[in-house]
C-alpha cells in the first residue's frame, strides 16, 4: 500500500473513532502555560519526553530547533492567546542541522547550480556545531526578542537520541514573575 494510502486510511480510522469529549474544547488557553522549540527530527518527541497530553503545550518544530526569523507571530501568539508563561528549547546530539554546518557552502552550491539562491535564508540561520552552546545561544536570543515577555520563563535542554537522556544546559528566569 503505498504511504499516502496509509495515512489516508489512517485519518479515516481517527475520525471514525473520534470521540470530541477527549479532545480539548477550547484553543486558548492550554492546559499548561508552556511552549516547546525543537528540532522537527523524528527522533525527537517532545510529548513523550516531557509527558505532555492533547492541548498540555504548543510545540513550535523546526531544522535544529533554532530561534530564527520568522517565529515571532508563533512566540506572540503562544503568549499573549495561549497564556504561556514557559519555554523550553531543546537541541539534540546527531541533528542534521549539525551535518549541515559541516556542508552548507556544498549544499549552497548545489541548490545555486538549479538558480536557487538560498544565502538570505542561511544568513539567518546558524548550524550547530555544540549542541549546549548552540541552546545558550538561542535561549538568549529568545530573551532578546521584543516579542517574548519579561514574566516568561526560559530554559534549554540537550536531548541525547541515543540515550533519550534530556539535560538542562540553560535557565534564563522571568524578569517580573513567579515562575509557573
Amino acid at each position: 500500500m503505498p504511504l499516502i494510502d496509509e495515512l489516508k486510511a489512517s485519518a479515516e480510522k481517527w475520525h471514525k473513532n473520534f470521540q470530541p469529549d477527549k479532545v480539548v474544547k477550547t484553543l486558548f488557553p492550554m492546559n499548561k502555560p508552556l511552549t516547546v522549540l525543537c528540532c522537527m527530527d523524528h527522533r525527537v518527541i517532545p510529548e513523550k519526553i516531557l509527558g505532555l497530553g492533547v492541548g498540555d503545550a504548543e510545540v513550535i518544530r523546526n531544522g535544529g530547533g533554532r530561534v530564527i526569523k520568522g517565529l515571532e507571530p508563533s512566540f506572540i501568539i503562544t503568549q499573549d492567546f495561549c497564556k504561556s508563561k514557559l519555554i523550553i528549547v531543546i537541541h539534540h546530539n546527531d541533528c542534521g542541522a549539525c551535518h549541515l554546518g559541516k556542508d552548507k557552502d556544498k549544499v549552497l552550491e548545489e541548490y545555486k547550480k538549479k538558480g536557487v539562491d538560498l544565502s538570505e535564508v542561511f544568513a539567518n540561520w546558524s548550524p550547530i556545531t555544540d549542541v549546549d552552546e548552540s541552546v545558550r545561544e538561542d535561549v538568549k536570543k529568545l530573551r532578546q526578542l521584543p516579542m517574548v515577555r519579561d514574566d516568561v520563563t526560559i530554559y534549554g535542554f540537550a536531548y541525547d537520541v541515543n540515550t533519550g537522556a534530556l539535560k538542562q544546559v540553560v535557565h534564563d528566569p522571568s524578569k517580573s514573575a513567579p515562575e509557573p
